[in-house]
């Protein structure tokens, strides 16, 4: 190869002779990565890294395996980022030379790295000396020190340093992803979405809240939710930080959190809003009101929904979806905590490009009482220095809200509650009278022929002539078995529905939707679950059976018996079956 041949990045585009420049492709990506960065500090650092990520493809090994593999696609197999690997360390990046060398594998823990990085430089030394000796011809801009691109506060605290590591990470391997597809897929420039005009979109929610509401029945309880929703409204004019959100069920923390997150979001110029949930039912239903509040017809989607069972091959915005879905390129994500959470702390670079989009973000945890406690201070820390560093905005949000500020993570961390007198609230929204069924104990086929008498009577409370209705949460997708099963054999299938999470979610949304739909036309309606119900799926029973479970789960499921309160009292009856399972 002569010394001023042209080097090539990638082999051509099928049904193209279009090779991508190697400059133009450390350029790009080095461009893009700084735009990914800015938000939280890092642009300088990302564009050295993406300058450098792949200057070990200028070696002469290597460009001449490209040539050869190059009309059958195959790979080139010899080591191209263990040069900028070694540039990006002794020039002053230090750890963060670490972004380079795992680009493609995936991050290393420090001993690894560094036994993997010995092995590289020996068995490349020859590469190594003739990509380097084009460098200059290369890269002319690349100067001999670069230990003033990394932030200060970075270097002082470890726990910063990681976190700030991971998302220079995300936006070099989102960036070289892009930038590799826009030359294979031919497109003008690398795909990624204009920052979204959030307060447009506050605008719009708020106008299609309000048609939403004045669509439903009304409920003795309207004005509650109003105040709520006007507090949300008040605290997101505040500076970016850590808060909470906590107040009883059914006063419409969805719609006020979303409220909150819209509105911050214009306020602070923010980049996105990120809704996480514990349970996939709760992640349909949410995403599917917040599409009709924000997606616009004939326009880009805004809400993307992302976790496990979203099958963007049967969605008419699918295409759009699979794409955003990689990177959360999206102005309102909504997923769940796996999903989050496993992004966050993941190690491979698929699974990381879109946590560069949390910084600068308002990330909403809803029904926050189900975070795994043993992962809890890895959590918590991880939210604590988005906040503190990295210009996010956290809202905790529950009816059963933990103490979290008990926990040594969060006891210096300042935060603020949207609704100040919580008590207050909660007593004027007191709807529930308790029962216990706890000595003797009963079977659970006892707790199916009690919940089916209910729906053999009218309440004579009710003003709206609502037949009887009950719900049963039960532990474990077995004991909803037999209680479904006693229903059937008792001939009450027509009227009887069961649900957990062992359904597609298709079926779960038939089920629900079913189950709504008898309740507001005030049809019998028998319907047995785990506790997936418990958290933010909108139900209104007259009458909760709840096998026995920790005190947040009762009050959660309490939520759902009159929850709109359009009764003095619903009633929940609390039951310790004798044959009743719990989870380990």
């Amino acid at each position: 190869m002569s010394a001023d041949a042209e080097l090539w990045a990638h082999s051509p585009a099928p049904g193209t002779n279009a090779w991508h420049s190697l400059g133009d492709h450390l350029r790009g990506t080095a461009e893009l990565a700084r735009r990914f960065a800015e938000p939280f500090g890092g642009g300088t650092l990302a564009y050295w890294l993406g300058l450098l990520h792949d200057c070990g493809k200028a070696s002469t090994a290597w460009q001449e395996r490209l040539a050869e593999v190059a009309a059958t696609g195959g790979k080139v197999g010899i080591d191209h980022k263990t040069l900028g690997t070694r540039i990006a360390y002794e020039r002053g990046l230090g750890r963060f030379a670490l972004c380079i060398f795992g680009h493609h594998g995936g991050l290393l823990d420090p001993a690894t790295f560094k036994n993997c990085f010995r092995t590289r430089l020996r068995e490349y030394s020859a590469n190594l000396t003739s990509a380097e000796a084009v460098l200059p011809r290369l890269l002319p801009e690349l100067p001999a020190d670069l230990s003033g691109a990394v932030p200060e506060r970075w270097q002082q605290d470890p726990l910063v340093g990681e976190m700030a590591m991971r998302l220079c990470f995300s936006a070099l391997v989102d960036a070289d992803v892009l930038d590799t597809q826009a030359h294979h897929q031919q497109l003008p420039e690398p795909r990624v979405r204009p920052d979204a005009d959030f307060g447009y979109l506050f605008k719009l929610f708020e106008k299609r809240r309000a048609d939403l509401l004045s669509r439903r029945p009304p409920s003795p309880i309207d004005s509650l939710r109003q105040q709520v929703y006007a507090d949300c409204l008040a605290a997101a004019e505040r500076d970016r930080g850590m808060f909470r959100l906590h107040a009883p069920t059914g006063v419409g923390k969805t719609l006020a959190s979303a409220g909150f997150a819209l509105r911050h979001a214009a306020r602070h110029g923010m980049r996105r809003v990120i809704v996480a949930v514990p349970f996939l039912t709760i992640t349909e239903q949410n995403a599917a009101v917040y599409r009709e509040l924000l997606d616009e017809e004939g326009a880009e989607p805004v809400v993307l929904e992302h976790h496990s069972q979203v099958d963007f091959d049967d969605d008419a915005s699918g295409h759009w979806a699979r794409q955003a879905a990689e990177n959360w390129d999206a102005p309102f994500v909504v997923t769940t905590f796996v999903r989050l959470f496993e992004s966050l702390y993941a190690r491979k670079p698929a699974a990381m490009r879109r946590v560069h989009r949390l910084a600068g973000s308002v990330i909403v945890l809803d029904e926050i009482q189900a975070l795994p406690h043993h992962m809890l201070v890895p959590i918590l820390d991880g939210l604590r220095l988005l906040v503190t560093h990295f210009g996010a905005t956290v809202l905790l949000s529950s009816a059963t809200q933990p103490d979290f500020w008990a926990l040594r993570t969060f006891q210096d961390l300042t935060h603020f509650d949207l609704v100040s007198d919580v008590s207050t609230l909660t007593e004027r929204l007191r709807r529930v009278s308790y029962e216990w069924r706890l000595d003797p104990k009963p079977t659970l086929a006892d707790i199916a022929d009690e919940a089916a008498e209910a729906t053999n009577r009218r309440d004579p409370s009710r003003t709206d002539g609502v037949s009887g209705a009950a719900m049963v949460v039960v532990n474990t997708t077995a004991n909803a078995r037999m209680v479904y099963e006693r229903w059937r054999d008792r001939g009450l299938a027509g009227i009887a529905w069961h649900l957990s999470t062992r359904m597609c979610p298709a079926h779960r949304k038939r089920v629900l939707k079913t189950v709504t739909e008898r309740l507001r036309a005030g049809e019998p309606v028998l319907l047995v679950a785990t506790q997936l119900v418990e958290a933010g799926v909108d139900l209104d029973f007259p009458i909760v059976f709840r096998a026995m479970a920790p005190a947040d789960s009762l009050l959660q499921a309490a939520g759902r018996a009159n929850r709109e309160g359009r009764i003095e009292r619903g009633r929940v009856v609390v039951f310790d079956a004798v044959d009743g399972g719990q989870p380990s």
